[in-house]
């Protein structure tokens, strides 16, 4: 009862926030007066104002955020460790390694299709647990393999942008930094199916993964079969932080820090003894709607990069998480 009521009330919230997210910028406009331009209402520069330019990053966050906070959800519950994101274990790093090796082998192709990306992020996963030898219960042997996997895909990043065109190495920088700015639906329309496939299994295995916060004999003598559930559950991880990259596609790379805050804030909601992948997606489509909103207006008439202003409260939340399991740092 207590994860209903949770997944209510933060649906609740998230369509109260959409028309004053609509609603904020240049523009003059209230609540009321963009609801009614999303509904065609009003003179045509508000119709387009709202439907145009703002619904569309309007709904890449919500789907974003929902797919990387449901992917968060079950890495964490895998490894057993909350530092464990898709970003820190290495696998958006492998997404956007696959947007720039596309860049290099399809010149002149910009960043490529949206299905890039869940590949690279399937093949770091893959590449993760085979130097991890595994999943199994070793949480912290796969979050050490997986930094040092980040760091080295980083790297290799790093060093395909020095070597490519003024133009495109600028395009995916801009795109890792997480920024929807120029959204549109075309990625959406075509991706949106199997990121919502991917979260119905996601949140079918949150059933089956409660047996994980037992140790491994336990869990098999309750009937779990803990080496499929945990492939699985790692696999479709993969694809959801995969898609939530390839979604952004050229306006938007890793949105940080959501993947990581989303499971912890939704397991304080809904209590112990649950693994709450739907209230951890809907806690991640509210953190990235907000941070898109805020990034557009808190530099204005700049705009900060959604995942840039994510990165920096993700910083002082893990800070945050050391500071209270330890009661100090250093």
């Amino acid at each position: 009862m207590r994860a209903r009521l949770t997944g209510l009330a933060l649906v609740v919230t998230i369509i109260a926030a959409i028309p004053l997210c609509l609603a904020t910028g240049p523009g003059g406009l209230s609540p009321r007066t963009a609801l009614a331009a999303l509904f065609g209402s009003g003179d045509g520069g508000r119709v387009f104002l709202v439907r145009g330019l703002r619904l569309p990053r309007v709904c890449d966050a919500l789907v974003i955020g929902a797919a990387l906070g449901a992917a968060g959800c079950l890495i964490q519950t895998v490894a057993r460790n909350r530092l464990a994101t898709p970003a820190i274990l290495g696998i958006n790093e492998g997404a956007t390694l696959a947007v720039m090796v596309w860049v290099f082998c399809v010149p002149g192709s910009g960043l490529g299709p949206w299905w890039i990306a869940p590949i690279g992020a399937l093949a770091a996963a893959i590449v993760l647990v085979g130097l991890s030898g595994g999943i199994g219960m070793r949480g912290f042997r796969v979050l050490m393999i997986g930094i040092a996997l980040s760091i080295l895909l980083r790297s290799i990043v790093d060093m395909g942008m020095s070597v490519l065109a003024v133009n495109h190495a600028t395009a995916v920088y801009n795109w890792s930094l997480g920024s929807l700015l120029g959204a549109d639906f075309s990625r959406l329309r075509i991706a949106v199916i199997p990121v919502t496939l991917a979260l119905a299994v996601a949140v079918a295995l949150g059933r089956r993964l409660v047996l994980l916060g037992f140790d491994l004999t336990t869990a098999r003598a309750l009937g779990a079969d803990v080496q499929r559930d945990q492939w699985l559950a790692l696999t479709v991880a993969a694809l959801l932080s995969g898609l939530a990259v390839g979604i952004a596609g050229p306006v938007g790379g890793p949105v940080g820090f959501v993947a990581l805050a989303s499971p912890v804030a939704a397991s304080h909601l809904v209590g112990p003894g649950r693994v709450p992948v739907l209230v951890a997606a809907l806690i991640g489509a509210l953190i990235v709607l907000v941070a898109d909103t805020l990034a557009r207006v808190i530099a204005a008439p700049n705009e900060i990069a959604a995942g840039a202003l994510t990165s920096v409260f993700g910083g002082l939340f893990v800070l945050w998480l050391l500071y209270r399991r330890t009661g100090e740092i250093g």
